[in-house]
């Protein structure tokens, strides 16, 4: 299990998390409750208000609760593995309805957010390995006032990936285009033993005029 965590403005925490191989059995849902069990009390210490997981492979009818939080839930409607999942609490919000591109293998949810009297829009996204440069549509959620948590398998050395993949050159170009920051800190969030790498393969990207604002 991987993460990112970041604070906005000493006035919203954020913590991100890719599920990885977690799989929607009895058993590895049991392992997921685990996890975040875990995760709850590092996110108590911290004071983490806004929990944004990837590839949760939950099915539809599969039940997760966590103390304290609402829960927010985009499953795959039609085939196993992906899914996301917002755990938010102490936050007032309106969630953000997409309609499904199916040409598209982007896995997305977002919900809205007031800060500092305009709209801030946070986003949690997943994009498997299928396709190797970035869907076009990706661009549609890069607006003002937007953070965007995803694992979107890009690979890039400004994030500190070994190496630099079509996607992650698709990022870094889109980040120049729409004026983007990354919001990694250089540490790995994905481990191969079998391949003995170090990879960051979740990124946290937001626009330049809020970038100071989160630590």
């Amino acid at each position: 299990m991987n993460s990112l965590t970041f604070n906005l403005d000493a006035a919203l925490s954020v913590e991100q998390i890719n599920q990885g191989s977690t799989r929607a059995t009895r058993t590895k849902l049991y392992q997921l409750v685990c996890y975040q069990q875990v995760t709850l009390e590092i996110v108590n210490l911290n004071k983490i208000q806004v929990i944004a997981t990837q590839e949760t492979k939950l099915k539809k009818m599969a039940a997760l609760k966590i103390k304290g939080y609402n829960i927010f839930r985009a499953n795959r409607p039609s085939r196993g593995g992906g899914g996301l999942a917002f755990f938010i609490r102490d936050v007032k919000y309106q969630s953000i309805d997409f309609s499904q591109d199916q040409s598209s293998d982007l896995e997305i949810q977002g919900f809205k957010i007031f800060w500092r009297g305009k709209p801030l829009h946070i986003f949690n996204v997943y994009l498997s390995s299928n396709q190797s440069h970035l869907p076009t549509n990706f661009s549609n959620f890069t607006d003002k006032n937007t953070i965007i948590l995803g694992y979107l398998n890009a690979k890039h050395n400004i994030w500190r990936s070994s190496c630099n993949n079509d996607r992650g050159e698709d990022i870094l170009q889109m980040m120049d285009d729409k004026e983007f920051m990354i919001l990694n800190d250089g540490s790995p969030t994905h481990s191969s033993f079998i391949c003995n790498t170090f990879e960051a393969l979740d990124t946290s990207i937001t626009r330049a005029d809020i970038f100071s604002q989160c630590t």
